[in-house]
């Protein structure tokens, strides 16, 4: 997911980019006062690109002092990443998850064809 990028960089980007969003929605629900530090990120967000994204937002951040990173962090940090980056413990669990799935579309081509098969015979229930 993070390719070559430093992987707690990739996660300041992503918080940054998603923090953006909600703060950039205009609704009622996600109202709220924002702090120096987020105005003036989204500002000079806004004054150098023309999109936000997570890889836009690496790019700018790759290249700050640990310092001002640091207070990036703690002003965008909302969640934990650590579910974003697979594991091998998940695998048997994606596999069945999979294994379902091809079941179901196996039942609805199964069914589709019987359907058509019927059509063509026209029989009537």
């Amino acid at each position: 997911m993070t390719g070559s990028r430093e992987q707690s960089l990739w996660n300041l980007a992503c918080d940054i980019a998603v923090e953006y969003t909600i703060d950039h929605m205009d609704k009622p629900s996600t109202k709220r006062i924002l702090t120096w530090l987020r105005s003036q990120t989204y500002q000079m967000l806004d004054e150098t690109y023309s999109y936000i994204s997570a890889p836009v937002i690496y790019r700018t951040i790759v290249h700050l002092h640990a310092e001002k990173i640091s207070s990036l962090q703690t002003e965008f940090y909302t969640d934990d990443h650590r579910f974003w980056y697979a594991s091998n413990t998940s695998a048997p669990l994606q596999q069945n998850a999979q294994e379902q799935w091809n079941k179901i579309a196996n039942q609805i081509k199964y069914n589709k064809s019987n359907m058509e098969k019927m059509r063509k015979k026209k029989v009537v229930y």
